[in-house]
């Protein structure tokens, strides 16, 4: 099963480390090919960036403050090519995903 993750940052928070838990678990598995996409850039101190497995394929849209209609184009773009069977999202990462996870029809 292909799983996709979606996350707006990846700061220290309960969502956050949430997830991060989640995809390890979920990597276990053999069976599974799971991705934790980020919308926000990976630079600076992000200490659950460290925490994530080999195993699970982590990509960042490198989105910059505030709201941003590329991202949308972006996530359209990733889920067509990924193709997931699952997508769980956390946060703000609604607002960006709602109109790609549509037409993608996933």
């Amino acid at each position: 099963m292909k799983i996709l993750h979606l996350l707006t940052s990846i700061h220290t928070g309960g969502a956050e480390k949430f997830c991060v838990d989640l995809c390890n678990a979920q990597a276990k598995l053999s069976s599974n090919e799971v991705y934790l996409c980020i919308l926000d850039n990976l630079l600076g101190d992000k200490p659950l960036v460290n925490q994530i497995k080999k195993n699970v394929n982590l990509i960042s849209l490198n989105k910059k403050g505030g709201y941003s209609l590329k991202i949308i184009f972006k996530l359209y773009k990733l889920l067509q090519d990924l193709k997931p069977d699952c997508i769980h999202i956390n946060g703000r990462a609604l607002i960006y995903s709602s109109i790609p996870i549509i037409l993608t029809r996933i």
